[in-house]
């Protein structure tokens, strides 16, 4: 997990047994590269705006934030106004939708159900997959990473044998 959390490299697997702390790693990897100014440089060419966070459902990410992110690893108390790690939720209609953090990089929660054409017009610097997503989904998702040398991270429980990752 710490190499997983730590890792610069465009792609990161992390794939390991149930509750074994891949989501809470990958969680809080998203929290501290959307936040931490002073890795940017070190990691990206251009300045990172948007990540995208992506779960089985909107249901699911609602949970996950408001019972995960929120009470154990957003800032909180003084943190949260800070200039940095500050953040806000943005909600519709009862779900969860983003979190905006002071930085100025935003991480919207997306669901392997969405359409296709609905993830074709972004420029992302980071997006991290929970859960073993779609095969076809994959190769949409890195192609939004192209002109940003972006990351890809994902963390899953290995149980329907999807081959794309053997390579």
């Amino acid at each position: 997990a710490r190499e997983f959390y730590e890792s610069r490299s465009q792609l990161n697997l992390l794939v390991a047994g149930n509750q074994l702390s891949k989501s809470s790693t990958m969680i809080r990897k998203n929290i501290e590269f959307a936040c931490n100014k002073n890795l940017w440089t070190e990691i990206w060419k251009t300045t990172p705006k948007t990540f995208w966070y992506f779960y089985p459902s909107d249901s699911v990410a609602t949970h996950e934030v408001l019972k995960k992110w929120i009470p154990e690893f957003l800032p909180r108390g003084a943190m949260k106004n800070h200039e940095w790690y500050g953040w806000d939720i943005q909600m519709s209609s009862g779900e969860v939708e983003a979190i905006h953090f002071r930085s100025g990089v935003s991480i919207y929660f997306h669901t392997y159900g969405q359409k296709f054409t609905v993830l074709q017009t972004a420029t992302v610097h980071m997006i991290s997959g929970d859960e073993e997503m779609p095969v076809p989904l994959v190769d949409e998702l890195v192609a939004r990473l192209f002109s940003t040398n972006g990351i890809f991270n994902t963390c899953f429980t290995a149980t329907i044998g999807q081959e794309v990752w053997y390579h």
